[in-house]
């Protein structure tokens, strides 16, 4: 820790008890490592711990991609230099700096004796144990070669292949090895690294190492060595060894010390993988056994782990020579073999190297896998065994050093080769994925037959002691073929096509199904259409047919007692309902009365078997439990009808009727008082699908993605230059500041700037193109001409629209002298939203919210002059203009806050007074520099923080299917009722500029075709399962529609049918509910139509009947609508006297 401290690793600091919770410290203790030659005793520092909160600081950091390579790569690569050399980075962890900002997350607690206090220390290098450390120790490594490479240039390639963590292995093929030296310690000098422990099996080249920097032998345990990745390295034999000692288990035998001591034997390069292979099959057996982990094990899996241990005891006198024979100038192939056995499967890799007239062969690298549980044949375990070896062959030949040589594959399973060479799509889907998979990630490769005998891999799949593969010469040097032959192997593949596998290819047979016509409905039945008119109908056939028959005498198998009136009795209606029930038995159940009728039982499958069916009065019916019950016979055993039959659903719409189009549960509950229908709620919820009354009462309305903002909104421009207005009111103003004045109805006009969200009011005297004008040119004077305007369709707006494009085609003198800017440079274009869509005004709706917010709490019942009523308005517009446009950090100053007002003069306008700047005189030229720098940083600043937030949908997130031509749709009347809702086809679509159309289609009216919100708009299909109904499309795009509806005020458009499968949709949300950032405005211009005279005069009668109940006392206000008498003058003087009949009134 000390030399930490002196190295500037760690820190000493003071924190304060206040900034501990912006602080992580890391709980640490020593770890004595005996093998270790250079730090025995080092601190480890444990980032999982978890904090009070149950939060760890490596759970919340970012762990990087693995830059190392593979293990087994390494070692492939450093084994081809003749002459090798290692090296270790000295604490390499420690040498890469973090960032200041970042030393509070590696806060720890020190101090060197326990008599003193305890101190605050920040680790300020990379700290091993945290989640990210390899990463970036790994990435500073590389950056560092990429930086400083060109310098050294054998260095980099040995930053990237060569080496493993901290460790170097690298080599050469000649004596150069000291150049290749010299450059790689300049390299890791200039990053501030140093090398240590430098081992070598060159003499020579040992001899020029500082004996400080040497590597010095650690004890290991098999005795002393030199470590290098978990293996034991020779250099003067220059040999491999393995670092395992199986000292015996003591005490019982269990499975996790069994697992403990096999995960312990480090085989990177599966050199020993047939004596570890039982070691596998006996943890699998191990698991069948169901024992717990601390549980002993029985006698005969103990005994058998024993002989295990007792043979793993010859692993450390097995050696690989270091050094596979490759050279510069030897030609090298791959050679691998595949075999499985019914407990396991393996592929082992060899090396071909031909150099001065011989050959050489050498093992890389071998993998094994214990067969899965569940049983295989062993073709499909070879089939296994032969993509295990492609995948391995396949990492060796994305190497440089393998990336040339010529590939061939060995198996012994013939009909595995068979699988190989045919077309995967014969085979079965097991074996055609794998063949898929192996075709496919090595084509090149060459396939053989090889005798079991000469199979190398068949040693790994079966296993074998150590002392028997310490001297297999087939494991360790492959074949003899490959050895004795001094000539390149052929690339010919063998002939497998004659090869008759054991499981066949897949064949797929034609079966021919021969089906008979299911049972028809009763023709009659079929017809009709209403159940009361259809036994109507039956009636009067079954009384021509009696008649007809008394008059041939001849006999009827149909009892019917005619009426003698000519009117229809209900006798006979009842005749006719059991006729019809027994028709459609007949013509549907005829099996099953056959079956009840001979006494025999149904079968147990049969779906009314459960019900107990009887034979009662010629029709079949439930026999049931509730033969002893107090309720009539028809209740006791219900008529049983078929759920496909066409009477059934004439019933359920009769019923239906009858009920005044109740529900589901309500229909069921009626109908099986006498009839016993299989699935009766799915029918009724499937048949109350076609009511068309039920359909207009219960209509969602379509909805769509929200589109994206227009343009204006995000496009700086100069305040005011487009804008949204609004009207609000009626509040009520004094002509004069005296008593005995009169009073007059007032309002305000809002103009909302689209892109700062600025507000301008306007205080304005009627609901009338006048006075909008008057306080339009007010606004113009003020902020400046206005380039587009956007409204809904106020109709003092609309008639404001057509005398500003009056004075522009007569050339008015007043427009000429004070708006020629507006008319000739910046001429004002006026966008009406479709009618009934408040939300395409959300912006300046939420301005009239904020400015009724204030209002109601500044006014209460007070009246205002006009010129009271301006200052207030000027007051809240001063007020709403200093909202900051951004959410505010915890830690803000009141002169940084973003607000719309500060592109309108500089600063917010409702600030704290500073003290005037009496000092400091500023020249005219100095002062623009300064307006222009704030208008200027103010347009950055509105860039970088509150453009972006409007970046986020906070609804209307799911996009809709299109509107389609020719569908079918409801048109929604908001006067009228939801039974006279006419229906509309939509013959044209305009999509919007996001490709979604439906946001403002066009539906007939009096006088033509008028252009409306989607936010009401379903076409005749169910909407997605999920999806919520009460947001609705924003974007430009429009559909037309066709058919007159009898009215065109207020018009919405719903699904002409439901789904069976739509859930109960939430209502839809308010305007007041949704915040700002979500609406929009729409740009196409909108075709306008009037609403009709009646329309109006009805509306002006409900008015005034208004009106004159707010004169009156509450108990009188339904007299005064249902009479629509005027008020009288002593009633009304009575009604002013009384403050308590003047109380508010809803």
């Amino acid at each position: 820790m000390n030399q930490m401290v002196q190295s500037n690793q760690m820190r000493k600091v003071s924190i304060e008890p206040q900034d501990y919770g912006s602080h992580y410290f890391l709980p640490h203790h020593a770890v004595v490592k005996e093998s270790s030659t250079t730090t025995r005793v080092r601190p480890v520092f444990n980032a999982s711990a978890r904090n009070a909160a149950g939060h760890s600081l490596n759970e919340n950091l970012l762990t990087g991609p693995n830059l190392l390579p593979q293990l087994v790569l390494v070692l492939a690569h450093w084994r081809c230099y003749p002459i090798a050399f290692v090296a270790d980075v000295s604490k390499m962890y420690l040498q890469v700096r973090l960032h200041p900002e970042d030393w509070k997350l590696q806060s720890i607690l020190w101090r060197e004796d326990p008599r003193e206090s305890i101190e605050h220390y920040v680790l300020t290098t990379v700290t091993f144990g945290c989640g990210p450390s390899a990463y970036l120790a790994s990435r500073t490594l590389r950056k560092l070669a990429e930086d400083d490479g060109n310098k050294f240039p054998l260095a980099p390639p040995i930053v990237h292949h060569e080496m493993y963590m901290d460790d170097v292995l690298s080599g050469a093929f000649d004596l150069n090895t000291s150049e290749k030296r010299r450059h790689l310690c300049s390299l890791f000098s200039a990053g501030g690294f140093s090398l240590a422990k430098w081992m070598t099996n060159d003499p020579e080249l040992l001899s020029s190492f500082d004996p400080s920097d040497r590597a010095t032998e650690a004890t290991l345990k098999v005795g002393l060595g030199f470590s290098v990745l978990g293996l034991v390295w020779e250099p003067q034999a220059d040999r491999f060894y393995f670092n395992v000692s199986m000292t015996p288990l003591t005490g019982a035998i269990t499975k996790r010390k069994v697992l403990s001591r096999i995960a312990g034997l480090f085989d990177p390069s599966g050199w020993i993988s047939p004596s570890l292979i039982p070691l596998k099959i006996f943890m699998q057996s191990l698991w069948l056994l169901t024992k717990e982990w601390d549980v002993a094990l029985p006698d005969a899996e103990t005994a058998q782990w024993r002989a295990y241990e007792d043979d793993l005891q010859g692993l450390p006198s097995i050696s690989i020579p270091r050094w596979s024979g490759v050279t510069k100038s030897a030609r090298l192939e791959l050679h691998g073999f595949a075999d499985a056995s019914k407990l396991a499967y393996a592929a082992v890799l060899y090396v071909r190297i031909l150099h001065g007239g011989g050959a050489r062969v050498t093992l890389l690298a071998s993998k094994t896998k214990v067969a899965p549980l569940k049983s295989l044949s062993i073709p499909r375990l070879e089939l296994c065994a032969a993509l295990l070896l492609v995948k391995l062959t396949a990492s060796f030949l994305a190497t440089a050093d393998f990336n040339q040589a010529p590939v061939h594959l060995w198996s012994d399973s013939k009909t595995a080769l068979h699988w190989i060479h045919g077309l995967p799509s014969r085979w079965p889907v097991f074996v055609a994925n794998r063949c898929s998979e192996i075709v496919t990630l090595l084509p090149q490769a060459s396939w053989h037959y090889v005798n079991t005998k000469h199979n190398p891999a068949d040693v790994a799949s079966r296993g074998c002691p150590v002392s028997v593969l310490r001297e297999d010469r087939l494991w360790w040097n492959g074949p003899e073929t490959l050895s004795s032959t001094t000539v390149p192997w052929p690339n010919n593949c063998d002939d497998f096509s004659q090869i008759v596998p054991t499981e066949t290819e897949e064949t797929k047979s034609n079966v021919l199904v021969q089906s008979s016509d299911a049972p028809s409905d009763c023709e009659l039945i079929l017809r009709y259409s209403s159940y009361r008119r259809l036994c109507k109908i039956l009636v009067h056939c079954l009384r021509f047919v009696t008649k007809l028959a008394q008059r041939c005498e001849r006999p009827l198998t149909v009892q019917f007692q005619a009426a003698a009136s000519v009117e229809v009795s209900v006798e006979e209606l009842e005749q006719a309902e059991h006729h019809l029930c027994r028709m459609t038995q007949n013509a549907l159940l005829s099996v099953e009365i056959k079956c009840i009728s001979a006494k025999s039982a149904l079968p147990k499958s049969h779906p009314l078997a459960k019900l107990c069916p009887i034979i009662r009065n010629g029709l079949l019916c439930v026999g049931g439990r509730l033969r002893n019950a107090q309720i009539n016979e028809d209740r006791k055993h219900p008529i049983i009808l078929p759920a496909t039959s066409h009477l059934v659903g004439l019933l359920i719409d009769d019923m239906h009727e009858k009920l005044f189009h109740g529900g589901t549960q309500l229909i069921a509950a009626h109908l099986r008082q006498r009839y016993w229908i299989p699935r009766l709620k799915i029918v009724l919820r499937a048949r109350l699908l076609r009511c068309v009354i039920c359909l207009r009462y219960g209509a969602e309305t379509a909805f769509q993605r929200m589109a994206d903002l227009p343009g204006v909104r995000v496009t700086p421009c100069r305040p005011f230059k487009n804008a949204g207005l609004d009207y609000a009111g009626p509040f009520l103003l004094k002509g004069s500041r005296y008593r005995g004045s009169y009073s007059y109805k007032g309002y305000f006009a809002i103009f909302v700037c689209m892109a700062t969200k600025a507000v301008h009011l306007e205080a304005v005297s009627a609901y009338d193109t006048a006075a909008f004008l008057a306080a339009f040119r007010r606004f113009a004077s003020r902020r400046g001409p206005c380039r587009h305007l956007y409204s809904d369709r106020g109709t003092n707006f609309v008639g404001a629209d057509s005398e500003l494009r009056r004075m522009h085609s007569e050339g008015s003198g007043y427009y000429k002298s004070i708006c020629a800017q507006l008319r000739d440079v910046h001429r004002t274009v006026w966008h009406f939203n479709p009618p009934s869509s408040p939300h395409f005004g959300g912006l300046w709706e939420s301005g009239v919210k904020s400015v009724k917010y204030h209002l109601k709490r500044m006014v209460g019942d007070r009246s205002f002059t006009f010129e009271e009523f301006s200052t207030l308005l000027a007051q809240i517009e001063a007020i709403l203009n200093s909202r900051p446009l951004t959410p505010l950090p915890d830690s803000f100053e009141p002169q940084n806050v973003l607000t719309p007002a500060h592109p309108l003069i500089g600063e917010s306008s409702v600030v704290i007074p500073e003290q005037p700047l009496t000092e400091a005189k500023l020249s005219p030229s100095e002062r623009w520099l300064q307006i222009q720098q704030i208008t200027q940083v103010f347009w950055q600043r509105w860039c970088e923080e509150y453009l972006s937030t409007l970046q986020k949908r906070n609804k209307w997130l799911s996009s809709a299917k299109n509107f389609a031509v020719d569908d079918v749709v409801l048109v929604r009347d908001e006067i009228l009722p939801c039974a006279r809702w006419p229906l509309a086809r939509v013959s044209a679509v305009h999509p919007g500029s996001d490709g979604l159309s439906v946001s403002v289609p066009s539906v007939p009216s009096v006088s033509g075709l008028r252009i409306k919100s989607i936010i009401i708009v379903k076409p005749p299909r169910a909407p997605e399962k999920g999806v919520s109904h009460s947001s609705a499309r924003q974007a430009q795009a429009h559909v037309t529609l066709t058919s007159m509806p009898p009215r065109a005020s207020a018009l919405r458009l719903v699904p002409a049918r439901h789904d069976p499968d739509t859930s109960e949709l939430a209502r839809p949300m308010s305007l007041e509910e949704a915040p700002e950032e979500e609406y929009c405005v729409s740009e196409p211009a909108v075709i306008y139509t009037p609403t009709p005279r009646t329309v109006l005069a009805e509306r002006a009668r409900d008015i005034a009947a208004r009106q004159r109940a707010l004169l009156r006392p509450p108990d009188e206000i339904e007299d005064i609508f249902a009479a629509g008498q005027p008020i009288s003058d002593a009633a009304y003087k009575a009604w002013r006297a009384d403050p308590f009949l003047r109380r508010p009134l809803p």
